[in-house]
């Protein structure tokens, strides 16, 4: 200031420039934030989250695969329901055959040597097939013995036959014979599944 108490020009300038700056100073305290420009193109992009319905959600297999777990379960064994055995016995051209269905190989295979011992001159020809789906019968293992080789030594042209439980006697023999093998046959083929006895034993002169 001058010694007459008045404001110089630079004092002047210094207090118009203070008050510039305070008022700009308020009207940026005072007014928005200043925006930042970005560049777009330069933000990092992430993809949008997948919703999936319940319908969607299941898991798809390839066709190959879908065939196989097809083709698998086809495979799968059908169980059979378990079937009576089946028997039959009889001369042809000079040899006893046997056929039927059993379930136990055992009993196949004593049948076979049993009628080779007792009838050692005869050829045995065993046709009997194995079905494990067969019940198990207790006269497989006494029928040999007990009947097949003393029905075959007396009665002529002889045929026996056990299908669906019906035990049949064929062949030719006395009036003392057929009664002997019809009691014979209900002892040895005795069983739970075995339903009727037919004796068909055609009567000759003793």
């Amino acid at each position: 200031m001058t010694i007459l108490n008045r404001p110089s020009f630079q004092v002047i300038y210094l207090i118009v420039w203070a008050c510039f700056a305070v008022s700009c100073e308020k009207a940026e305290l005072g007014g928005e934030e200043p925006t930042v420009e970005m560049n777009l193109e330069d933000a990092p992009v992430y993809p949008a989250p997948r919703v999936e319905s319940a319908a969607s959600a299941s898991v798809e297999l390839e066709p190959d695969v879908v065939e196989k777990l097809d083709e698998e379960e086809e495979k799968e064994p059908v169980k059979k329901e378990l079937t009576e055995p089946e028997l039959r016995v009889f001369f042809e051209e000079e040899k006893i055959v046997l056929e039927g269905v059993l379930k136990s190989r055992l009993q196949r295979k004593r049948m076979e040597e049993q009628l080779g011992v007792a009838f050692s001159g005869v050829r045995i020809e065993n046709r009997i097939i194995i079905d494990l789906q067969r019940f198990a019968v207790g006269w497989g293992n006494r029928v040999t013995d007990g009947f097949l080789i003393p029905y075959f030594h007396d009665i002529e042209d002889p045929v026996v036959e056990y299908d669906k439980g019906v035990i049949t006697l064929k062949g030719r023999g006395t009036e003392t014979q057929k009664r002997v093998f019809h009691q014979l046959a209900g002892i040895i083929f005795e069983g739970m599944f075995s339903r009727e006895l037919v004796n068909q034993i055609e009567i000759v002169e003793e």
